[in-house]
């Protein structure tokens, strides 16, 4: 790899691509762009055995990831917080879900990343070195069996609102719990202030909250009603 400067920016000339097993395309996280997301570092190098905290980690979410793995804990902390977001549209369709888990989990931490990935370009951010441009190379038949698993779940959605499986209420109340709960995933942490502000609004009626011991004044008698009764 040779690098030239030219103009505050880093020209690559990339002499040699190596593809093998157990090598990685790129390695750790050297930057963060405007819209906050992380970019990988353009440096290929042989994949590394994970200590046995990251193990378990990677095994939790990405079991089919074994031995050496060509991720940082930070670049799988990334790639959790960013799969957890696809959850509320996914998880009616297991098969869906756990085929689109593995596979961002191959694409970030397989042990054999070089054979379908190749970094084509780079950038510079802050004077570090990034990653600008990937081309994936994935199977007709593995891109084939990904839709597959997906598509029964998205034709069952017009049926749904359609009626013709549920009920009119029950198709507006699958669609109000839908978009809820994808909110929810969201944001989680104003959902849970908001509910507490609402709790402390209602308990400001305990500041007014008096024991009456008086039952004239509970009742409200009538004096009139006294008189009538011979009293």
């Amino acid at each position: 790899m040779v690098l030239k400067k030219r103009k505050n920016y880093f020209h690559f000339v990339l002499c040699r691509k190596r593809h093998s097993e157990d090598y990685c395309s790129m390695s750790g996280i050297c930057g963060t762009r405007s819209d906050g997301k992380v970019v990988n570092c353009p440096y290929g190098s042989p994949a590394v055995k994970p200590d046995a905290l990251l193990s378990s980690k990677i095994q939790s979410l990405c079991p089919t990831i074994t031995g050496n793995v060509c991720c940082t804990e930070a670049q799988f902390d990334t790639l959790r917080t960013q799969v957890q977001q696809a959850i509320p549209f996914l998880v009616g369709c297991p098969a869906c879900l756990r085929n689109f888990f593995n596979l961002f989990c191959e694409l970030t931490c397989s042990p054999n990343q070089s054979l379908f990935i190749n970094v084509t370009s780079v950038d510079n951010f802050g004077g570090n070195l990034t990653v600008g441009g990937i081309d994936y190379f994935v199977t007709d038949a593995f891109g084939e069996g990904l839709y597959e698993s997906c598509k029964e779940m998205m034709q069952d959605v017009p049926q749904n609102r359609n009626g013709v499986r549920l009920s009119a209420v029950q198709g507006y109340m699958t669609n109000f719990y839908r978009k809820y709960g994808s909110y929810v995933a969201r944001h989680p942490i104003m959902v849970l202030l908001s509910s507490l502000a609402v709790v402390l609004l209602l308990c400001l009626g305990l500041i007014r909250f008096k024991v009456e011991t008086r039952p004239e004044k509970v009742l409200d008698l009538d004096p009139r009603a006294s008189i009538c009764l011979g009293k």
